[in-house]
């Protein structure tokens, strides 16, 4: 009897420690996104895995400023000629979420926004011919679009977890180059997308 009350009263604590879970009110975390399809045909694209900052006034709701940056060179040189490639990408964005905690786990759901501007670089120069010539494409991007996220709590300040979206994305592009005296000037697209993604946070 006393062995099943001592495991009784571990339930009923447990249970409790469930039901009062808090969110902590500040977190930081990785945001690593999976590979999307329409990037393997986009050659202006820089994989961002951004810091998101998560401020939960509630265990009802929270909102989540994120910002990211990569850059990349690549560069080659035979004979007197060279050419250099650069990408780089910035972005940030900023979403706002309903939640609901159920024991060790939270599930929540807003919309998100996000900017982006990538630049790709190209410039090939041949000392012997006297030539230097230089292409620019900047990319400026902006998405928007429901998400819903689940977390799962390791102890209070730890958390990993997932997401799916369907996002909207607009983009403009502006080329210019000094070997076209005319460029193709400022181009715009617009395409629907789903995304998932995985998170793993700190919280203080």
């Amino acid at each position: 009897m006393l062995i099943v009350s001592c495991i009784f009263a571990q339930n009923v604590q447990a249970q409790q420690d469930e039901v009062s879970l808090r969110i902590p009110v500040f977190g930081i975390g990785l945001h690593g996104e999976q590979l999307k399809g329409y990037d393997l045909v986009s050659t202006s694209f820089v994989p961002v895995n951004k810091v998101i900052f998560t401020i939960s006034p509630s265990n009802k709701w929270r909102i989540e400023p994120t910002i990211g940056y990569s850059k990349m060179k690549d560069e080659t040189s035979d004979a007197g000629t060279s050419t250099t490639q650069t990408l780089s990408g910035l972005f940030y964005g900023l979403g706002g979420f309903g939640m609901h905690a159920a024991g060790k786990a939270n599930i929540y759901y807003g919309l998100r926004l996000e900017l982006g501007t990538i630049k790709e670089e190209m410039r090939y120069t041949d000392t012997d011919f006297n030539v230097d010539e230089k292409f620019t494409r900047k990319t400026k991007r902006f998405s928007i679009g429901p998400v819903l996220r689940a977390e799962y709590f390791i102890g209070h300040h730890f958390s990993f977890g997932g997401e799916i979206a369907l996002k909207n994305y607009s983009n403009k592009i502006e080329e210019t180059s000094t070997i076209d005296p005319n460029p193709s000037g400022e181009q715009s697209s617009s395409f629907f997308s789903t995304e998932t993604s995985l998170m793993l946070r700190f919280y203080f």
